[in-house]
Parts: C-alpha cells; sequence; structure tokens
C-alpha cells in the first residue's frame, strides 16, 4: 500500500504507456494544437497524464492509470496554474479533466491563441460567415491567382508559383540565379520516377527520368541535382567563381518566378509551367495595384527590432516586416484583413483574425516548397528565420489542392472546434492506432477576469496577458498545482518569432487589448538568454526565480509544482534547477519520456530523444552539509540501486536509456542537499554538481553494467519509486 497523501506522479507513474502514445501525437497532432503555431509546443497527451498524475492520490497497487486515462474525469474542481502556459496545453488538457485554470503568459500571442482554444463558438456561424467571404472577398483574390491550362488552355486555378532569388556574380557581374538544384519535383508513377525540372538557361520546364540529362529546348546538358548554391555559398557558372552570396548583395535579393502548378478539373491533370506573358503580366497587375493602394491598404508598416534571431535577416538587407512577402501577397492578405475587421460578430471576428495569422505561416516569401511531397512548408520549419534561395507563394485564399491557404486553415479552425467539443485520446493496440472519444469531454472555457469569480462558480478559466513575477491577483496558497513548461533557455527567442504574427494581429486588436497597443511584443521581461538584447545567463536564473517564488506562494503545502523540459546545455539546466532549489522546492521525482517530435531539443546529453518530466514539492526541512566525498559515494550507490532493479526486469535498455533515468534520479538526490554540497571548503554550484556528476554516472554504467546492456534504445515501463 502506498502512502495515501502521495500523489501518483511521485512515485507510480507509468512512462511507458505514457511515451507509447506521446509517440502517436507527436506525428498526428491533435486538431486543437492546430489552430495555430506555437514554437515547440509539448503534445497533449504529456500533460493530460501529468495533471491526472499531479491531482490524483496514490491508491492500491491495482490502480489502473491507463483504464482512468481514457475515462471522463471531473477532478473537482481543483486549480492548476500555468505562469509560462505558451500555446495552452496545460489550460486545454486542465479544463479537459474538470479543473479550474490559471494561464498567464507574457506574450500577447501566446494569450490570444489560448484564449481562442478554449472560448467556445458557433461553427454554423462561422460558416455563415466564411460563405460571405467567399462570395465578396474570395474573387478579389482568386483573380491574380489564375492561369491556363498547358493542355487545353482552359482558366485554372494557380496552387503554387515558385521563385528563385538571383544576385550578380561579385567577379563577372553576370547574373547568377541561386538554384540549390535544378529539380523542381519528383514523382514516383508505377516504379518509374520522373523528375520535373528547370533548364537554368533558358527556364524550360520538362520531365526526365535521369539525373543527368539535355534541355529538350536549347540541348543544354543539365545535371539536375548540382544548383548554383552550396549552403550560404553561390557557385558562377559564367566564370567558375565560388563565393558567400552575402557578398554579392547590397539589397534584398530580386526574385525570378521560374514555375507555375497548377490543377486543371477538366484535364484532370496537376502539373508545371513555365510563366507565360499572362503569368508575368498578371503578376505585375497585382503589384501595379498595391502600389497605387498602397497607403490605404492594411499590412504592418513596422521595422523589424534588433534581436538575436533577426541578425540573421539584417545581413540579407531585410528591415521591415512587409518585405517577408511580395505585393501580391501583401495586397491579397489586406483584402481579407479588411474583410474580417468588417465582420460585425466579435467572437466571429477574433476567431477568423486568428485564422489570417494562421496561414501568414505559409504566405510569405521564406516558405519553400517540397519537392518530394509536392507541397509548400512554412517559414517556420525551424524556429528561425532563414530566407530561402527558392521560395514558393502559396495561393492565397486557396484551391482544391496545396497546403494552408486560407481556406485550408479555416478548415483547420473548424475540425479544432469540433475536437473542442468531442475531444478523443490516441491508443495503440495490436492493429493499430485507434481514437478513442472520451464521452462528455469538453475544451469550452468560461472565462472569468478574478480568482474571486473563479472560486464563486462564475466561470472556470482565468487567462492573463502579464509576467508571472507577480500574481498578486492570486491569493497564498491558493492552487492545487502548478505545471508548466518554462522557456528554453537560449534556443526559442519568442518575442522575435512570434512578433512576425503580432504586427498583423495588432492592426485588428491595438484597440481592444491593452496588451497589442505596443508595436512589438515585450522584450524587458522575457525570460531568455539573448546576446542581443544583453540578456545573459544571471538574468535568466533571475526571471525564473522570481516566477518560481510566486508558484511557491501560491501552493498549497501538500501540493506539487511539475515541469517539463529538455536542453543540451548543462548550462540551462543549472539555472532551471537552480532556480527551482532556491525558491524552497525539492526535486521529488524526474522522468524521462520519449519525444520523437521532428522540432524537439535533446536533453541532458545530446543523441537523447527524451522530454524530462521534473516533479517538485514544497521544501520541508532544511538541507544538510556532505562532502563531495560522500556526495560521490552516494551517488554511486543510488545509480547501482536504481539501475539494477530496472535491469533485473527490464531487458531492453540501452546506455542512452540508463543515462537519462540515472541523472534524473541523481537531480532528485541532489536537490536533498543543495546548496550544502561542499568540495575544497566551497559550496558546489549546480553546474559543478551536472558536470561532475556525468563522469561518475556513465563510469557506474559501463564498469557495473556494460554487459547487460542493449543496444537499441526502448525505455519500457519505467516506473521507479
Amino acid at each position: 500500500m502506498s502512502n495515501s497523501r502521495e500523489k501518483i506522479i511521485e512515485g507510480r507513474f507509468p512512462v511507458s504507456f505514457i511515451s507509447e502514445i506521446t509517440r502517436i501525437e507527436a506525428h498526428n497532432r491533435k486538431p486543437i494544437y492546430n489552430v495555430h503555431r506555437w514554437w515547440a509546443r509539448r503534445p497533449g497527451t504529456t500533460f493530460r497524464a501529468i495533471i491526472i498524475g499531479a491531482l490524483t492520490q496514490q491508491q492500491d497497487s491495482d490502480f489502473d492509470f491507463k483504464q482512468t486515462f481514457y475515462q471522463k474525469l471531473n477532478l473537482g474542481g481543483k486549480i492548476v496554474l500555468d505562469p509560462m502556459m505558451g500555446g495552452g496545453t496545460t489550460v486545454v488538457e486542465a479544463l479537459r479533466v474538470g479543473c479550474k485554470v490559471i494561464g498567464v503568459d507574457l506574450n500577447p500571442v501566446a494569450w490570444y491563441v489560448t484564449k481562442k482554444e478554449v472560448e467556445p463558438i458557433d461553427a454554423a456561424k462561422l460558416l455563415a460567415i466564411f460563405k460571405e467571404l467567399e462570395m465578396n472577398t474570395a474573387p478579389k483574390i482568386k483573380q491574380y491567382y489564375v492561369t491556363h491550362c498547358l493542355d487545353c488552355g482552359k482558366d485554372v486555378d494557380v496552387i503554387y508559383a515558385l521563385w528563385v532569388r538571383k544576385i550578380n556574380c561579385t567577379e563577372c557581374n553576370q547574373e547568377v540565379l541561386l538554384f540549390p538544384s535544378f529539380v523542381i519535383s519528383q514523382i514516383r508513377k508505377e516504379k518509374t520516377r520522373w523528375l520535373w525540372a528547370i533548364c537554368p538557361n533558358c527556364r524550360t520546364i520538362f520531365r526526365s527520368k535521369n539525373e543527368n540529362t539535355f534541355c529538350p529546348s536549347c540541348g543544354l546538358s543539365i545535371s539536375l541535382e548540382k544548383g548554383y548554391t552550396r549552403g550560404e555559398k553561390y557557385f558562377c557558372p559564367y566564370c567558375n567563381k565560388e563565393a558567400k552570396i552575402k557578398k554579392a548583395i547590397n539589397d534584398i535579393p530580386k526574385l525570378e518566378m521560374f514555375a507555375i502548378e497548377y490543377y486543371c478539373n477538366t484535364c484532370r491533370v496537376r502539373a508545371y509551367k513555365k510563366p507565360d506573358d499572362f503569368d508575368i503580366e498578371l503578376y505585375q497587375s497585382a503589384k501595379d495595384e498595391f502600389l497605387q493602394r498602397k497607403d490605404s491598404l492594411l499590412f504592418p508598416k513596422q521595422k523589424i527590432p534588433d534581436g538575436k534571431e533577426v541578425r540573421r535577416l539584417f545581413g540579407y538587407h531585410y528591415r521591415y516586416f512587409s518585405q517577408f512577402f511580395n505585393e501580391r501577397q501583401l495586397l491579397c492578405i489586406s483584402e481579407l484583413l479588411h474583410a474580417i475587421l468588417e465582420i460585425e460578430d466579435e467572437n466571429a471576428k477574433e476567431f477568423f483574425l486568428l485564422t489570417l495569422s494562421d496561414c501568414l505561416d505559409y504566405n510569405n516569401m521564406f516558405a519553400r516548397y517540397n519537392k518530394k511531397a509536392r507541397k509548400i512548408e512554412p517559414m517556420f520549419a525551424h524556429h528561425a528565420f532563414y530566407p530561402k534561395n527558392m521560395p514558393a507563394e502559396n495561393n492565397v485564399w486557396g484551391t482544391k489542392f496545396g497546403r494552408c491557404s486560407f481556406i485550408k486553415c479555416f478548415k483547420k479552425l473548424l475540425k479544432g472546434e469540433e475536437y473542442s467539443k468531442k475531444p478523443f485520446e490516441f491508443e495503440l493496440r495490436e492493429k493499430g492506432t485507434f481514437k478513442i472519444t472520451i464521452s462528455g469531454d469538453s475544451i469550452r472555457a468560461k472565462i472569468v477576469e478574478s480568482f474571486d469569480e473563479l472560486t464563486e462558480g462564475m466561470g472556470d478559466t482565468i487567462i492573463k496577458c502579464q509576467s508571472s513575477d507577480d500574481l498578486s491577483f492570486l491569493p497564498d496558497k491558493s492552487v492545487d498545482a502548478v505545471i508548466t513548461d518554462p522557456p528554453y533557455y537560449d534556443n526559442v527567442i519568442y518575442s522575435e518569432l512570434s512578433d512576425f504574427y503580432y504586427v498583423w494581429l495588432r492592426i485588428g486588436l491595438n484597440q481592444k487589448y491593452q496588451c497589442f497597443a505596443p508595436e512589438y511584443t515585450p522584450r524587458k521581461d522575457e525570460i531568455v538568454v539573448n546576446n542581443a538584447m544583453k540578456k545573459k545567463k544571471l538574468d535568466f536564473l533571475r526571471g525564473l526565480t522570481k516566477i518560481f517564488s510566486e508558484c511557491h506562494r501560491v501552493l498549497k503545502d501538500d501540493s506539487l509544482m511539475i515541469f517539463t523540459f529538455h536542453h543540451t546545455k548543462e548550462e540551462a539546466w543549472a539555472s532551471i534547477l537552480e532556480a527551482v532549489m532556491n525558491t524552497g522546492f525539492i526535486i521529488k521525482s524526474v522522468y524521462p519520456v520519449h519525444s520523437e517530435m521532428r522540432t524537439s531539443f535533446h536533453i541532458l546529453g545530446k543523441g537523447s530523444t527524451y522530454d524530462t518530466i521534473v516533479v517538485c514539492k514544497k521544501k520541508t526541512t532544511n538541507s544538510t552539509d556532505i562532502t563531495w566525498e560522500d556526495f560521490v559515494n552516494k551517488i554511486k550507490e543510488y545509480v547501482e540501486f536504481t539501475l539494477q532493479g530496472l535491469i533485473n526486469h527490464y531487458t531492453s535498455l540501452s546506455k542512452e536509456d540508463l543515462l537519462v533515468i540515472a541523472r534524473g534520479k541523481c537531480l532528485e538526490l541532489c536537490s536533498k542537499h543543495y546548496p550544502n554540497i561542499i568540495k575544497n571548503m566551497s559550496k558546489v554550484t549546480m553546474l559543478q554538481a551536472l558536470q561532475d556528476m556525468a563522469p561518475i554516472i556513465e563510469d557506474v554504467i559501463k564498469n557495473k553494467f556494460k554487459e547487460t546492456i542493449r543496444q537499441t534504445a526502448s525505455l519500457d515501463k519505467f516506473i521507479v519509486k
């Protein structure tokens, strides 16, 4: 029988089960989390499990966590706080299990995305308004995305217009097209691979089975995979000079439209063509209209403020947010924005603003074309700004084919709204993956402004756009759990990335919400390491310490603070753990959970594919002094005992599995003595402890468990008390 006062996540947390379903969601994100991008968003599955584990007491050994996970839950209106809510995963998952929830974030875009994720909306009303947009606004946009079918000559919709940047060689001054390769797309049909390609000489679009071929029009010999760019360098085909692209530009590189992908409903064909006079003149007409109406159109006029990520843009002479887009995109997006702002229903207007903001990621000249999948990839495929040498222009309104146009993003919104009424979870069975709809579950929030309104039953959700270093709107010891995902040290600079959306959302929201009044998202109080903003490790530590101090104040004495974290740098881990321990918490448990998301960060060492769940509790006793020598002996004993128990039961653990688990368990031990670990008459810092523990743990694994370690990484049913 377990200690009935302890929560499940303190000792009997089923990591294997959670890892199993998290991996499914990592490649099949739930619709509610697809309505708008938020960077490094963790799977909802993980947070649902954390919330259940944090608010459910230990029961008899036959307690079935998996069975509970797939049931409709009502955790008695317990209050969950996420002081760094980001894209709102904690808020969504807490509402689903019957909690009252408080979400706080400094970033207005995070606040707005979360707000719209949980606010109710009538789908029928959205559809009716969309029909009006389709009737009145769509024709103004679609007229600029028309071309002629090469086979039947009829007007057809453009799916994508493909562009290439060009420069003048610094040696011979000849114009060089910055093609990474001359392949446009790859198509496999009946075991044959066809390459759609472009001739860099005459711009002919043609098909070939071979990478080494000849242009059917001008006879040029072409090696299709060998373009004129290699990374940040270009190769001049005229004088054979190789040099850095940046040295050849003194302004934003010019662009040339070299291909159009279209679909003809008559011919039932999806094909590519070289832009003809009609296509070029059509683009020019959009450009001319934009220039004529520029002063009255709705698009951001702000300069891009300095920062860590944006300095890459400055090297290519980008200075304004509007320069992410070409003139046709700015004209069409502005038309859409103007029509959306005319919507009378305020809630519906905000949902359509969210949809427009979402589609910006795919409707700019930093998006690229995926030649293997024949689809556009977003600007934010990575957490950074990367100018593309072959950008792809999406059809802003959209057509039958294509990805993340306005109509496709609207469909994503409707799927998210449908999911909010009937949420589901993934279950892995012998015959495959199934969606389990949880009857009676819902993500519909009633948002209130004050804690009194929350506790008096007037609503179930508070969402604040502010820093969490001051949570004075919450009383002492009023929260049942703190569950969050802190900033990633220096990895994701949210303010700089989210400005891309903010400057557009601000046009429609600055008069209604104070947080959208400034020109840019807040930077002064952002918790991040950013040398461009002169924010150092100490600033990150201080900011996080203030927030964790407030969490300690508002958290009930027997309740838990739980966060997920992942980073390769021990400096990052040292900072976050020091903030935890300096604010009166002790680490109760640490769990590694598999994460195979494409944008995930490795944690606690390169090569690991784990997120780490850190479970903290208020400290009730003072730390005792311990010498480094005694601490090392405890580490060895702790590691040997923990890993021997695992290996005795589970035979498929790799060295990396053991390393992650052992380091996690050592953090628990470290928190019991920190900051009173003494080495050479001085207190050991958290960074020193992490750095010095690593080789000790590796030696134990190497010397004690070398023969039992499997080569295949598989963390199976890891449950350690």
